[in-house]
């Protein structure tokens, strides 16, 4: 048995110099890999010279939206998807966080329209599909701190095609973050999932062989105000744009009826 045997590799800058080479090394020794790399013209060489199944994604991995794309890569090949669990939580400590995320007429909610909002709009990006239907439970243990938001919740989307999305936001316990897809051929999970400031992880098993691939520290908010800016300039829109956006908050309205009305609620989307 080859000492990779089983394995999944990852190579970013996989397309050319020691990144190729390491790359077909990785495929002599039994793995399957994936490369990722900015020019579409050598990736495509990259395949003919090493192939047999060898997987290539044209991505910077220096930009967040390519580390996106690679996510999304691995995930088509997952089949068809038939969980995700997600959750997106901080600890909101009294007199040290900040005092107006407590207050929905400023905050407009809780942790969900804080932090739960990624967990919704991503689960959404990744399966490009919207929920009908969603249920939710919120809870309050600091009735006295929490006495305007909800200091937690959790919530279940449903999806026409079968799918089901969990997630929880609270302001209860450390800063953590994940999403976990699960499919037919396998699974994957992404870790720390929204902040911008830890190095993330992503691993699973396709056809259960394992993979694992890290991603460095990035500084996300000057590409966001780059983005931002080339869409005005190039009069171009930005993704996920306001109609994405709209629906995020369809979705949060109802998973918020949800909690309080104790019961199924089907998402509206008719714009008011």
């Amino acid at each position: 048995m080859k000492r990779l045997e089983g394995k999944v590799a990852v190579v970013t800058g996989g397309n050319s110099g020691i990144g190729l080479a390491t790359a077909k090394r990785f495929q002599e020794e039994g793995a399957r890999v994936a490369i990722s790399g900015r020019d579409r013209k050598t990736l495509d060489v990259a395949v003919k010279t090493i192939g047999n199944g060898l997987v290539a994604v044209q991505a910077d991995v220096s930009k967040l939206t390519d580390v996106d794309k690679l996510y999304a890569e691995v995930s088509k090949k997952l089949g068809k998807i038939d969980v995700i669990n997600t959750s997106f939580s901080e600890l909101h400590v009294a007199g040290k966080s900040i005092a107006w995320l407590l207050d929905s007429r400023v905050a407009g909610g809780g942790p969900l329209m804080d932090l739960g909002v990624y967990c919704v709009n991503t689960s959404r990006w990744l399966v490009e599909e919207d929920p009908e239907e969603v249920n939710a439970h919120a809870w309050k243990k600091d009735a006295e701190r929490f006495k305007d938001v909800e200091e937690g919740i959790s919530f279940r989307m449903h999806f026409a095609s079968g799918l089901v999305v969990q997630g929880t936001s609270t302001y209860s316990s450390v800063i953590s973050s994940f999403v976990f897809v699960q499919g037919t051929r396998g699974w994957a999970c992404l870790t720390p999932a929204f902040p911008f400031d830890e190095e993330r992880r992503l691993t699973g098993k396709i056809g259960g062989k394992w993979f694992e691939k890290k991603f460095r520290v990035l500084d996300e908010f000057a590409p966001e105000l780059d983005a931002f800016a080339a869409a005005i300039l190039t009069k171009k829109a930005v993704a996920p744009d306001g109609r994405q956006g709209h629906r995020d908050m369809c979705i949060l309205e109802a998973i918020y009826a949800s909690a309080r009305k104790r019961e199924p609620v089907d998402v509206r989307y008719g714009v008011r």
